[in-house]
């Protein structure tokens, strides 16, 4: 059976014996890059990992960032705050 890797994981396949189930694992493959995928609202979700990236750029910041959990909820408070007050950062 092949595991694909993520951006957390490295692949690899594992070889299960049909009579015993004993099995081992070889072949394996490197982590890959985050996937992500934009959900409309400015923010870019990976589809490995579930890690939020926020494009700084839409409020004319330079840059963008890759937050922890906490840094998402402060990030996006501000969203929506410029949002509502329509100012830049």
């Amino acid at each position: 059976m092949v595991t694909k890797p993520t951006c957390e994981k490295e692949g690899y396949t594992t070889h299960t014996c049909n009579r015993c189930s004993d099995s081992y694992v070889d072949s394996t493959t490197p982590i890959v890059d985050h996937k992500y995928s934009d959900n409309g609202l400015g923010e870019y979700i990976c589809s490995y990992c579930g890690t939020i990236k926020v494009n700084l750029d839409q409020f004319g910041c330079s840059g963008s960032v890759v937050p922890t959990v906490l840094g998402v909820a402060i990030l996006l408070i501000i969203a929506i705050i410029m949002k509502k007050n329509k100012r830049k950062c």
